[in-house]
């Protein structure tokens, strides 16, 4: 991926972004853990874990990096087969709801309530 960044194809803050997302993913699967070894499961739990710890739009922006980076390491051939992250492991559908809710007086009075 360092080849990447200095041909210019990928900026140095989304190679930054990407390392962060793989020292994430190894702090909560363990260095040893096989690739072909992680399922659905494993990335509900790791979901589940990041969204009592973090804002939905924060676990959401998490998400898209780790499937952004499984799925380089597929096309890449890093990993032979593409990993199953199953629906559990999917944006939170409440940060969505959030940002789209209209911003009325009595809600913002309810917030401070």
């Amino acid at each position: 991926m360092k080849i990447d960044v200095a041909d210019g194809e990928i900026t140095q803050r989304a190679f930054r972004n990407a390392s962060e997302c793989c020292a994430k993913m190894v702090e909560r699967f363990g260095k040893a853990r096989l690739v072909d070894d992680l399922g659905p499961d494993d990335f509900a739990q790791y979901r589940s874990k990041r969204l009592a710890k973090y804002a939905p739009n924060t676990v959401n922006t998490q998400i898209a990096r780790c499937k952004a980076v499984l799925n380089w390491a597929f096309e890449t051939g890093r990993i032979e087969t593409p990993v199953k992250t199953g629906r559990g492991f999917k944006s939170s559908q409440r940060a969505v709801r959030r940002r789209k809710a209209p911003r009325t007086v009595s809600r913002c009075c309810a917030a401070v309530a």
